[in-house]
C-alpha cells in the first residue's frame, strides 16, 4: 500500500540522515516533492539530526510526482564548497508535472534536464532510486547518467537496505587523500 511505501521511504531517509551525519564534516538537506517542492517540505543543508527527522515525519503522499521540482529545489540549497556534492532522488512513480525552469513541455524530459543542469552548472552528482513496481526507471536512469551518478532500484522491502548501501558509498566519497611535501631538512608529521 502507499502508506507502507511512505513509511519505508521515511525509515530509509532517517537511516540516510544517521549514516551521513555520523561522519564528521558532512551535511544533509531534504526536499519532499509532490505537485511541487514546497518550502514546507524542504530542509536546508544541516547537521541537526532531530530537525531533519522532524521534516521527514511531516511528509505526506499524493498522486502527483514533480521530480524536476524536487531536483531544482535541492540544487538551490547547495553552495560551491569544493567538496563532494551529491543528491539522491527517490521516486515511486512517473514524472507527471512539468517545470517551467526547464520548459521542455514534457515532465519526464524536464526531470532529466534538471539533473543535467544540477551536474553541469553546480557539479552536483545526481543518484536516483526507483522504488517499487510503478517507478519510471527509464527517466531515473537517464537522470543518473546525465547527473554523473548511479541508478538503483529497490522493491518495497529492500529500500532501507539500499539506502544503507548508498549512504556508505557517499561517505566513502567524502574522504580525500592529502599529500604534503617537505623540502630541505624540515621534519614533519601529518596527522589524520
Amino acid at each position: 500500500t502507499w502508506q507502507q511505501k511512505l513509511g519505508l521511504a521515511k525509515q530509509a531517509n532517517n537511516l540516510l540522515i544517521d549514516n551521513i551525519l555520523n561522519s564528521s564534516g558532512n551535511r544533509i538537506g531534504l526536499v519532499g516533492y509532490k505537485d511541487t517542492a514546497a518550502d514546507s517540505n524542504y530542509h536546508n543543508l544541516s547537521t541537526l539530526v532531530s530537525s531533519l527527522k522532524d521534516k521527514v515525519t511531516q511528509w505526506t503522499a499524493s498522486g502527483n510526482t514533480c521530480i524536476c521540482c524536487g531536483v531544482n529545489k535541492a540544487a538551490q540549497g547547495y553552495n560551491a564548497t569544493g567538496k563532494l556534492q551529491a543528491m539522491v532522488v527517490l521516486s515511486d512513480g512517473i514524472a507527471n508535472i512539468q517545470c517551467p525552469q526547464q520548459g521542455t513541455g514534457n515532465p519526464r524530459q524536464d526531470s532529466i534536464e534538471a539533473a543535467c543542469e544540477a551536474y553541469q552548472n553546480q557539479g552536483i552528482i545526481v543518484h536516483t532510486v526507483g522504488f517499487g513496481a510503478d517507478a519510471d526507471e527509464s527517466t531515473l536512469q537517464a537522470m543518473a547518467a546525465c547527473g554523473n551518478g548511479s541508478y538503483f532500484f529497490a522493491n518495497v522491502n529492500e529500500i532501507v537496505a539500499l539506502y544503507q548501501q548508498i549512504s556508505n558509498e557517499l561517505i566513502k566519497g567524502t574522504y580525500v587523500e592529502q599529500r604534503v611535501e617537505l623540502e630541505g631538512s624540515l621534519d614533519g608529521e601529518l596527522s589524520p
